[in-house]
């Protein structure tokens, strides 16, 4: 299995876009690879409730802060394990979802990176005013 993970990272270009999204074959394991957007926490609700995934593999620089809120919320509510990919990184938005597993694993090699989201805060008036 660890061959066709590996496969399947030389294979697919995940920082470029939007995350991709792999069922490990005689698994109920669920490989993310990329950057978060708005439509992944659909994507993943379908894969739970589909193919009764019980462990999310994760590797991705970030992306969407809000879908990854909606996303750690799911996999806390499913009790999904959480996994790192060895030699990887998961930043941001991955490592936000990748905290809420009932389970977390970080294989040998593999890196999180965590910041503070961005927000902008407007004055009550001027949010009223607009």
């Amino acid at each position: 299995m660890r061959a066709l993970l590996v496969a399947l990272m030389l294979t697919v270009a995940t920082q470029a876009g939007a995350a991709e999204f792999f069922v490990l074959p005689s698994t109920s394991k669920l490989l993310m690879m990329g950057k978060t957007t708005t439509d992944d926490f659909s994507t993943i609700k379908r894969y739970i409730d589909d193919e009764k995934i019980t462990e999310i593999l994760l590797k991705g620089p970030g992306g969407n802060m809000h879908s990854a809120f909606e996303i750690a919320d799911l996999i806390l509510e499913a009790n999904i394990d959480t996994t790192v990919i060895e030699k990887t990184e998961c930043a941001s938005a991955c490592s936000l979802i990748f905290s809420a597993g009932n389970k977390r694993h970080m294989e040998v090699g593999s890196k999180l990176g965590f910041h503070l989201p961005f927000a902008v805060i407007v004055r009550r008036q001027d949010f009223w005013n607009h």
